[in-house]
């Protein structure tokens, strides 16, 4: 009876062991992450280890399954690299700012680096709106979502992502005396392949259009009649690498 009141102890205490349970009870409600607890987080490490043992989602199999996991994997192995090297300033200051290519991750078996997930795995589903969900662990980036991204409802999780990026820091549209600007996030910039434009391209088409309709898809009704407008001039924002960290 002892042993087996042991192992119903042991059994439970590893299911409340997750995502959930173990990083984001330590992110705030302004998007900032309490690094320093998370790094004395006694169940840390053994979330990780377990990842290298879970069984892959198939993306041709479930898709939805295998982008939940992914971009719930990119987040969490970012969050454990800054722990692990915490205190710091920014990620950039970690394997001379090439992090992303540099620190290798055992998943399910494969050793894959950051930049695998997302150009690889993730980029690959053709869904832009991974780009409202992952996060690098920089004020510049979407919010870190409060729970782990599940299979089933993944559409409206995403689609809530990408309105909760366009109220963040996705862009800034500032009037102006003689001309607007709408400033964007640098992330569009980055990966403006994945941001094609639903209309043909014509003489005074911008390499933004698909990026603007993105915008206006997932903005409040004034920002999209402002960029039904066109008559504004569009900047890219600095990006900001400094921590989200909630000190």
């Amino acid at each position: 009876m002892f042993v087996w009141f042991l192992w119903s102890t042991l059994a439970l205490a590893l299911e409340k062991i997750d995502y959930s349970t173990v990083f984001l009870k330590y992110l705030n409600n302004d998007a900032s992450m309490n690094y320093d607890d998370l790094s004395k987080e006694p169940h840390r490490k053994q979330y990780i280890a377990q990842l290298n043992t879970i069984k892959v989602p198939n993306s041709k199999i479930n898709s939805n399954e295998a982008k939940a996991f992914w971009i719930n994997t990119y987040n969490v192995c970012t969050l454990d690299l800054i722990a692990d090297h915490y205190p710091i300033q920014s990620i950039q200051q970690i394997d001379d700012g090439k992090v992303w290519d540099k620190r290798f991750f055992q998943i399910g078996g494969q050793r894959l680096t950051l930049n695998q997930i997302e150009n690889d795995l993730l980029r690959t589903m053709n869904d832009n709106r991974i780009h409202c969900a992952l996060n690098c662990a920089s004020k510049g980036c979407p919010k870190l979502a409060h729970l782990p991204y599940q299979s089933k409802t993944i559409d409206q999780e995403l689609d809530s992502a990408c309105q909760e990026w366009m109220r963040f820091n996705a862009y800034h549209f500032e009037e102006g005396f003689f001309s607007d600007t709408l400033y964007i996030n640098n992330i569009f910039d980055w990966y403006l392949s994945d941001f094609p434009s639903d209309n043909p391209p014509s003489h005074s088409s911008s390499k933004y259009d698909g990026v603007i309709q993105f915008i206006q898809k997932y903005s409040d009704p004034e920002m999209k009649s402002k960029l039904q407008k066109q008559n504004y001039n569009i900047e890219i924002l600095p990006y900001d690498w400094s921590l989200n960290d909630a000190k």
